[in-house]
């Protein structure tokens, strides 16, 4: 008999039944487990996992591992008629989660196989498969949003992006980020007549995608997204007027129903041998605001949020977040600053918060960089 206890709930399982997911509970080791088991979201502040039951939400203090079993998962949401679009979607946040790509590009795959798609989801798969390299997969993302909404011509530029990874139809694809287009790796170009090395006749030189200036940093990325528990805005990546060369973030926001807006950006960095992040903003609203950077961090998607720094308007604001202080919040410091980022070897993302407190206004935030040394005072 397996018998798991949390949030007051005692399951018992039978022995031998095939199970979905399986959870491991500390310090006891108990083991929640069976045909209905599921993982259906990591947060902050736990797991959301669905029994035979219900659904309940298990603390990470609780618990030492999860295993996700991808085939019995699947297949649970296809007898339950759960294998939705956005259903898919939260199967594949999990499956990435648990670095099981190849199982979540496959999840991607099913879902833009769908009749019908909504946008926001297009959009999160398009981004998925430009991380993992799947380029027609992201394409094809790509060109069924456009399809939905044809304003979107932010994807027109990915297409573009993405078709120069896409092998041609003689079998070779253009240069890969970091690799000199028709150069070997310890081999000199060989230039054929009338034929520079990497650039087919007619052509342009295939560029890396993402090429940004030397003094571009992480607000060039254009993976830049809104969370929805924040208050209403818009991000995008524009060239600052005053140089017409290098980038910056442009974020609009709109009411002031929350007491923030949040824009995050997702990766993997590892903090630890670094002190601090830098960065400056232009507050082009009329009134003052404050802004905070948040870090979450595995295991377990850890929520870390710095002391405020306080954005006077129409000026250009330095910022600097020093990594290795205990001025950090988070649950477990029952949110004071008296903490210090853990697992900063392991960031997942990186989260801009600006606590506004006029209705409408715009921000510019320019050179975001992790830095080794922080400057002299």
């Amino acid at each position: 008999m397996k018998i798991a206890v949390t949030c007051g709930v005692v399951f018992a399982l039978a022995a031998g039944a095939a199970s979905a997911d399986v959870l491991i509970f500390k310090p006891d080791e108990l083991e929640l487990s069976g045909p209905k088991v599921e993982v259906l979201r990591e947060h902050e502040r736990g797991v959301d996992v669905k029994v035979s039951h219900g659904r309940i939400t298990i603390a990470w203090s609780r618990i030492k591992s999860i295993t996700i079993d991808y085939e019995n998962h699947l297949n649970n949401m296809k007898a339950d008629q759960r294998d939705t679009p956005r259903g898919l979607l939260g199967f594949v946040r999990v499956l990435v989660r648990h670095d099981m790509h190849q199982e979540a590009v496959d999840i991607c795959s099913l879902i833009l196989d769908k009749d019908k798609v909504a946008e926001d989801i297009l959009y999160d798969v398009a981004k998925l498969m430009k991380t993992e390299k799947q380029w027609p997969l992201a394409k094809k993302a790509c060109e069924m949003l456009l399809r939905v909404n044809p304003a979107r011509k932010d994807m027109l530029r990915w297409i573009d992006e993405m078709s120069k990874y896409i092998k041609e139809p003689n079998g070779k694809a253009p240069a890969e980020p970091g690799k000199e287009p028709g150069k070997e790796p310890g081999k000199e170009p060989g230039k054929e007549p009338g034929k520079e090395p990497g650039k087919e006749p007619g052509k342009e030189p295939v560029a890396p995608p993402k090429e940004r200036s030397p003094l571009d940093g992480l607000e060039a990325e254009d993976d830049w997204t809104i969370e929805q528990w924040g208050n209403q805005a818009t991000a995008k990546v524009i060239q600052q007027a005053q140089t017409g060369k290098d980038k910056v973030l442009s974020v609009t926001y709109q009411g002031t129903d929350k007491d923030k807006v949040a824009i995050r950006l997702g990766g993997t960095w590892d903090l630890s041998h670094r002190q601090a992040l830098t960065f400056r903003v232009w507050n082009a609203s009329k009134s003052s605001l404050s802004l905070t950077v948040a870090f979450n961090t595995m295991p377990g998607w850890k929520f870390f949020e710095s002391r405020a720094k306080a954005i006077r308007p129409k000026k250009w604001t330095s910022v600097t977040i020093g990594l290795t202080q205990k001025r950090f919040k988070s649950e477990e410091s029952k949110w004071r600053n008296v903490t210090e980022l853990k697992n900063r070897d392991n960031v997942k993302q990186i989260i801009l918060m600006i606590y506004n407190t006029s209705k409408d206004g715009v921000i510019y935030v320019d050179n975001i960089r992790f830095v080794d040394k922080l400057a002299a005072p």
